[in-house]
């Protein structure tokens, strides 16, 4: 898509303009506020339905609405953009138009609405206009920012979204299996405690179960399961009668609550507790071990994540090459040696962690019956046990990070699992609850404790279950995760090469001078973009970290190029460059005109800057044509920006010259001359008198220019004649136009320097002043082709001059002689 018209009615600043490029680059130049970037909304508006300049952050209580139309317009009907642009593979142009009244809706002929449906995603997507703002997002935003910002432009904003949901999915199984694993964990424990076991065994439950099913008159069952525990059993005649408790089931709670009270019990405990106690503090009190420790799994990514760059993957830091892996795995084998620490830690957190949910199992079960007997002082003293006992299971849960400087002292801990009156405590229920409840027969006990450990079965078959599906769960969604950025990354690192390679391709060619070497790096990483340049063969860095403001700004528009290229080929030829520039030198900016001109030779460009001389460049290096060079000036409220094409120089010099004013048409041909063959002696390699301040006047750089054009039209010819090629006419005619032109130019130019310097008035008329205009046309255009309108230049390669040529190879003076030695310079 490229644009043949474009019209703008009540736009932003704009009031009524129409532009014209019918295909061609343009150039809008102007001083700040002057309208510029309201062709930019524009075009944006009209490809797309909305203003992005006015989304995104910092723009809250902006809308399309109140801020897209012209301060003035209230109808919004009357504010519109109209384009006539070229679609490729159709025959004539295609006009649309689009309303701010009705922004969704675009107006175009139904036959290409489906040919520009990718053009507008293309346009949504922003990867056709590079701004100030875009460069910051792609070059010194953080990598995780710069990954979101470059993917979102190639469409990619799927992908990491995927990711970001996948990432969900594990972290939810990884949470669902913890949980799934302390509920399995409880469930056996409730299963232990209802036959008096400190740990879960299935062969000692089975025991258990035959045992009581024997009791009943059963047979033996030979495996365990919740559902056959009372099969072919008849239930005793008691079990009809209502029965609140069963006296031998709670006499074994009971038992579970006090058996560590037995004093090899109680020194278990103790010895667990104090070695857990030294284990932890021994660790705190090495700080290099505790950091080493924590800091384990993020080493051992390092190590996995180290390259030739020799920098650190987590900082970037620069080390001598080998130090950063022999420090890393230092610490690695640091936390290694300790291992056997932790797993002690482990072991005794567990073990302790295990006697604290069989002790809370059979005190809430104890706990329900102390309700139903009515002893509140009792029922207070077990409930604050229980309090107690969570709390020491919370420290368990994490004991490295909880059992430091723990407020429970040795003593403590033996209260928490054996308080001193539990004793007397579980005397006195045990006799209330016989007082209250008769005694049930052997038959209706094995009945009754088959029945609760049919019920904690039941739990436990189905915690078993859930917990399996849990962790098939975790392993799939790690493996998903695993190979997807697998995949991604694969992917993602070849289309990122791609890209990189043409970056630091357009980036040498603009920083060819001192440059020439430069090389980078794109490289996925996690859910981030790490982006690092090469600086002067000292190693790759962020590109913020050393390079100048200026390269950040060419490593903008070199990306963004790069970026565009691959993303919008055969569909929008259209690439804005919203005053972009701003801190790039002169001579890299010259750069930036030939590489635009060499090697996008099919794009259409939209450049717009403040800077007169940045537009000049652009127009004397055959980036656009002098009809694409638009000057707007003078904005005001009431009617935009006032617009002149390049109110080509001559244009303004005859305007001044109809209104008699010779000393301004005069001051303007001596400043556009100075600023033309300044352009002039720098293409073709001109020796100009050095200057510290490197201001140089019309005299110097005419002459210079002069000199240089004529010694390579003579080498021009020498080369041609020991080629034996047959070119004598053309160059003839060349050096025919040449010395009239030169000899014109003689005779008339020392009236230039009366009219601009003051120093004299010169009663010249606009008809005296004519005959100089004349003289510079023509020396104008004998520097310029009359094909492209680019200006001549050398080429060198090394030292030797190769040719003479303009941008699009209409000119191209060959400088090489066949024999002897090339004396061209």
């Amino acid at each position: 898509m490229k644009i043949i018209e474009l019209e703008i009615k009540n736009i932003r600043g704009i009031k009524d303009m129409i532009l014209r490029p019918n295909k061609d680059n343009i150039v809008v130049w102007g001083t700040n506020g002057s309208g510029k970037s309201a062709v930019v909304d524009a075009i944006d508006f009209a490809l797309t339905g909305r203003i992005s300049r006015l989304t995104g952050q910092g723009t809250k209580n902006i809308t399309l609405k109140n801020h897209g139309p012209h301060v003035d317009c209230t109808d919004l009907s009357k504010a519109f953009v109209r384009m006539i642009i070229e679609l490729k593979d159709v025959n004539e142009p295609v006009e649309l138009h689009r309303y701010l009244d009705k922004p969704k809706d675009i107006i175009l002929s139904p036959e290409v609405s489906d040919r520009f449906l990718p053009i507008q995603k293309i346009a949504l997507r922003g990867q056709n206009v590079l701004t100030r703002r875009e460069i910051l997002r792609f070059i010194t935003a953080e990598g995780g920012k710069r990954a979101e910002e470059i993917q979102s432009l190639m469409n990619l904003g799927e992908i990491e979204n995927i990711r970001k949901s996948i990432g969900r999915v594990v972290g939810t199984y990884d949470a669902v299996l913890s949980n799934s694993e302390r509920n399995l964990r409880r469930a056996r424990t409730d299963v232990s405690t209802r036959i008096g076991s400190k740990e879960f065994n299935e062969e000692e439950v089975l025991e258990v179960v035959n045992k009581n099913r024997k009791t009943l008159g059963g047979e033996p069952l030979t495996k365990l399961e919740s559902g056959n525990l009372k099969s072919s059993l008849t239930p005793p005649a008691l079990f009809l009668r209502k029965q609140d408790i069963n006296i031998a089931s709670f006499e074994q709670d009971l038992r579970n609550i006090i058996s560590f009270a037995v004093k090899g019990n109680q020194k278990a405990i103790q010895e667990k507790d104090r070695d857990l106690r030294d284990l932890v503090s021994a660790i705190h009190e090495d700080s290099n071990l505790l950091h080493a420790i924590s800091t384990q799994k993020l080493v051992n990514m390092g190590l996995e994540l180290l390259d030739k760059s020799n920098n650190c993957p987590l900082c970037d830091t620069e080390w001598k090459p080998g130090e950063l892996r022999i420090y890393l795995r230092r610490k690695s084998d640091l936390a290694k040696n300790f291992q056997s620490r932790i797993e002690k830690i482990d072991e005794a957190a567990n073990y302790l962690l295990e006697r604290v949910d069989f002790l809370i199992s059979s005190l809430e079960k104890v706990i329900q019956t102390t309700k139903k007997l009515d002893l509140k002082d009792t029922l207070k003293n077990l409930e604050t046990w229980k309090s107690n006992l969570s709390q020491m299971k919370s420290l368990l849960e994490d004991p490295l990070k909880n059992y430091h400087h723990i407020e429970f002292n040795e003593d403590d801990v033996k209260q928490i699992f054996s308080p001193l009156n539990i004793r007397k405590i579980t005397s006195q229920l045990l006799t209330s609850a016989k007082a209250k409840f008769p005694e049930s027969t052997p038959e209706q006990n094995a009945w009754d404790t088959l029945t609760e450990l049919a019920v904690e079965l039941k739990k436990l078959e189905n915690n078993q279950r859930e917990y399996d599906l849990a962790e098939l769960a975790e392993k799939r969604a790690s493996i998903l995760q695993y190979e997807f950025e697998k995949a991604r990354d694969e992917v993602l690192e070849n289309l990122y090469d791609e890209i990189k390679d043409r970056f630091v391709e357009l980036y040498r060619e603009l920083h060819q001078d001192d440059e020439s070497s430069f090389n980078a790096t794109l490289r996925p990483d996690g859910a981030a973009l790490d982006f690092e340049v090469d600086f002067y063969g000292r190693g790759s860095h962020p590109p913020h970290a050393l390079h100048s403001e200026g390269h950040q700004d060419s490593m903008g528009v070199c990306l963004f190029l790069a970026l565009s290229e691959r993303l919008t080929s055969d569909l929008i030829d259209l690439i804005i460059l919203d005053d972009v520039v701003m801190s790039v030198d002169t001579n890299h900016r010259r750069n930036l005109c030939n590489m635009l001109a060499k090697d996008f030779p099919g794009r259409q460009f939209l450049i717009t800057t403040h800077e007169r001389a940045w537009a000049m460049q652009l127009r004397y290096n055959g980036v656009v044509r002098k009809e694409g060079l638009y000057e707007f000036y003078n904005w005001s409220i009431d009617t935009g920006p006032n617009i002149s094409g390049i109110v080509d120089l001559w244009v303004r010099i005859d305007q001044d010259i109809e209104r008699n004013d010779v000393s301004a048409a005069a001051s303007k041909l001596r400043r556009g001359a100075e600023q033309f063959f300044a352009e002039v002696c720098h293409n073709l390699n001109a020796d100009v008198p050095y200057r510290i301040d490197n201001r140089h006047d019309l005299g110097e750089l005419l002459s210079a220019a002069i000199g240089q054009f004529t010694k390579l039209l003579k080498n021009a010819k020498k080369a041609e004649a020991s080629w034996d090629n047959n070119k004598p006419e053309e160059f003839q005619i060349l050096d025919s136009d040449r010395k009239a032109i030169f000899q014109e130019l003689g005779e008339e130019q020392w009236s230039v320097n009366v009219n601009v310097h003051f120093n004299e008035w010169a009663n010249f008329e606009k008809n005296d002043f004519l005959p100089v205009v004349e003289a510079f046309k023509n020396l104008f255009d004998l520097f310029t082709c009359n094909k492209c309108n680019s200006l001549l230049r050398v080429v060198k390669v090394g030292n030797v001059y190769q040719n003479v040529r303009c941008n699009c190879g209409k000119v191209n003076w060959n400088l090489i002689k066949k024999k002897g030695k090339n004396r061209n310079q």
